[in-house]
């Protein structure tokens, strides 16, 4: 009996994938829309000793960042709701109202993360951070690169020197 089961699912499974003439449309998810902002480092080491300079403004900019919490009370995210320095909130591409998930692919889920980002990026250990966000039910990436003034220049002239070289080449 166990045999004719077995055969019978078999000959269902074949007549199931002849039946089939065309495989299934795969299609891939949409892009995310995703913004560049190149920040030269010493901004944003001017900005934090701006923003941390009294307890007052460093309650301030952490009372901007609302956390969102799941049905178990956990920090899934965190909301911007701008209460002070609204300039240095949008030189970092942040609104009213977005909702951040994830920065560097590491889910923002208590303040511990925050500060580490914050440090790293102030000491220059970490040169870029993908700031991934909800705005308006949509969600994107916002790229940060933070870079020196010299490495900028460096980066052009390199950059000007590879595409005339590939104008002589082609010429």
């Amino acid at each position: 009996m166990k045999q004719i089961t077995i055969l019978t699912a078999l000959v269902l499974v074949a007549s199931f994938a002849t039946a089939q003439t065309e495989p299934p449309e795969l299609t891939s998810p949409p892009p995310i829309p995703q913004e560049r902002m190149v920040i030269p480092l010493r901004e944003v080491v001017a900005l934090h000793a701006k923003l941390t300079s009294t307890s007052d403004r460093r309650d301030r900019v952490a009372e901007s960042l609302i956390p969102l919490r799941d049905r178990k009370g956990r920090i899934e995210a965190y909301i911007v709701h701008i209460k002070s320095d609204p300039d240095a909130f949008a030189r970092f591409g942040f609104q009213n109202g977005d909702i951040v998930r994830k920065i560097n692919n590491m889910p923002m889920t208590d303040a511990k993360r925050w500060n580490f980002i914050v440090d790293e990026s102030v000491s220059g250990r970490i040169r870029v951070l993908v700031v991934e966000i909800e705005r308006g039910g949509e969600t994107r990436r916002i790229i940060h690169m933070f870079r020196e003034p010299d490495e900028e220049n460096s980066n052009k002239s390199v950059h000007a020197s590879a595409h005339r070289a590939s104008a002589m080449s082609t010429a």
